[in-house]
């Protein structure tokens, strides 16, 4: 009995701090989320997860926003690198499919806290389910970045948008991409 209980104190001692680890990194999850994947992404601080909830899921959205604040993150908006868009500015965005319908809505932004490490959180929608019925659950995917490995997936980001932009220059035959 003694050992069942121990056993129990010690479950509730490794998921509190094991909770109290995520949200230092800006990981939060709603209580209402299903299917909590802290594996999937091979990504040490990350987390996927679902909520049941109808677009534009203004609760889940709220709660991030609203948990991310208190705990002293904030919004990261006019993203200044040219390959990032941020839905702090523009909202939800819809992917189109090939057909030219609407495949997918997404969501996605990122907060930033004083150390200037990054929290990034992407919300998707399907547009429809397989019954052409719309979708119930919201998918989020959240991961965390410190500063310096932010930095450098910026700084990634930019150089291979630049390379692309001077690729397309040199195919419609204008300046050069630089050697």
């Amino acid at each position: 009995m003694r050992r069942s209980l121990a056993l129990a104190g010690f479950g509730l001692l490794l998921t509190s701090s094991l909770t109290a680890a995520a949200e230092r990194h800006g990981l939060f999850i709603p209580p209402q989320a299903t299917d909590i994947d802290r594996k999937v992404l091979r990504i040490k601080h990350s987390v996927l997860y679902a909520v049941p909830e109808m677009y534009p899921a203004t609760n889940t959205l709220e709660f991030i926003t609203r948990s991310l604040a208190a705990a002293g993150w904030r919004p990261e908006t006019r993203v200044e690198s040219p390959h990032e868009w941020s839905s702090h500015d523009s909202g939800w965005l819809a992917i189109p499919s090939g057909d030219g319908s609407s495949a997918a809505s997404l969501w996605s932004a990122t907060w930033v806290n004083a150390a200037g490490a990054r929290v990034h959180y992407s919300l998707a929608y399907p547009s429809l389910d397989q019954h052409g019925l719309q979708p119930t659950h919201v998918h989020v995917a959240v991961w965390y970045e410190d500063r310096k490995t932010a930095d450098r997936t910026r700084a990634n980001g930019d150089a291979a948008h630049e390379t692309i932009r001077c690729l397309q220059r040199a195919l419609r035959g204008e300046t050069p991409c630089p050697k």
